[in-house]
């Protein structure tokens, strides 16, 4: 995630997964314990959005992440567009959680 994401740049990730999305909280939570330099920090999405749980300033939220989070408009995803038309297995999956992390201005 470092090399792809710029000083001060955010992140989101949304899944319908909730094992994965835990996973990640951990591992980004790991990274920062092991990291002295600022790391990374969770942006507070908008209202609406469920806090799950937080390690180490990562947070999970359920919902939809809002502008917060850069995402401006209601988004869609090519697994959404399956399920609405019924073509996953997995269509009755309605849940969604996310991460919006902040990499530390300050981290090199």
């Amino acid at each position: 995630m470092r090399p792809a994401l710029a000083k001060g740049g955010v992140i989101t990730v949304v899944t319908d997964n909730l094992w994965y999305a835990r996973l990640l909280v951990r591992i980004v939570a790991g990274i920062n314990a092991a990291d002295k330099r600022g790391g990374y920090a969770s942006v507070k999405p908008a209202s609406g959005a469920k806090l799950l749980e937080e390690s180490r300033g990562i947070t999970l939220h359920q919902g939809a992440p809002g502008p917060e989070c850069g995402h401006s408009a209601e988004a869609s995803s090519y697994f959404d567009r399956l399920w609405r038309r019924g073509i996953s297995k997995h269509s009755h999956k309605q849940e969604r959680f996310f991460l919006c992390i902040r990499r530390g201005k300050g981290d090199a």
